[in-house]
Formats: C-alpha cells, sequence, structure tokens
C-alpha cells in the first residue's frame, strides 16, 4: 500500500514538463488542521491546469472557470487505504453547459487517466 504522499508526488512529476498541466498549487490540508491543533488523516489537493486545454472550454461559458483549474484530492480513510478523487471533466462540462468542446474535454480526460493510472499503479 502506497503512502498519501506517492499518489501526490507522482502526479506531480507527471504533470511536468513543457506541454503538460502546470501545478497551481498543493494544498496540504492535514497540515493546516495541525497548525490550529486538529487531527486529520492524511489529505492534500493538488491544483493543476494548462491553458491551452482549459481556455477552449472558459470560452464556451466562464462559469466553468470556479472548476478550473482541475483539482485532485489525495486521501487516506480510516482503515489507511489511500484515495486519489477527482471531477471528471464530463462533469464538468455537463455542470456548466458547455457543449461543442469535445477536443478539450477528451484531452483532460485522457491526461487524468494517465496521471491517476501511474499515482495509483502499485
Amino acid at each position: 500500500m502506497r503512502s498519501l504522499t506517492v499518489p501526490a508526488l507522482v502526479i506531480a512529476a507527471l504533470l511536468g514538463g513543457a506541454s503538460a498541466p502546470a501545478i497551481v498549487a498543493r494544498l496540504d490540508h492535514t497540515a493546516e488542521a495541525k497548525a490550529i491543533g486538529r487531527p486529520m488523516r492524511p489529505t492534500a489537493l493538488l491544483i493543476f491546469g494548462n491553458p491551452a486545454v482549459g481556455a477552449p472550454l472558459m470560452l464556451r461559458n466562464q462559469t466553468i472557470g470556479i472548476d478550473l483549474p482541475m483539482k485532485a484530492l489525495a486521501w487516506e480513510d480510516e482503515r489507511g487505504q489511500v484515495w486519489l478523487t477527482y471531477n471528471a471533466p464530463g462533469y464538468l462540462a455537463e455542470r456548466h453547459g458547455v457543449s461543442g468542446s469535445t477536443e478539450a474535454l477528451e484531452a483532460m480526460r485522457k491526461g487524468l487517466e494517465r496521471f491517476t493510472d501511474a499515482a495509483t499503479r502499485p
């Protein structure tokens, strides 16, 4: 079983490169909870995006900007299993009524699939 830091670091490494999405931020929710004296199982949010992919969606409907850049939450449950959670690009398009951007949505879907497969591989 992997530790929480491994999936987040694998995704971070995969997101590197000139044509890949950029990491916008990594939020360590566990550290923030600890700072106020509250215990929390390992939980981290990675925010990443690529304007070449996101901008066409925002040009269709700017409200999708509330969900972009993309986010992936790595978290550990009470049994110590690590999970990686994110909203599917198709869900985001549906939520914001974005249509006609199949190329951008497919690029996002394939990228997320590649990243999550690598991050969750034993």
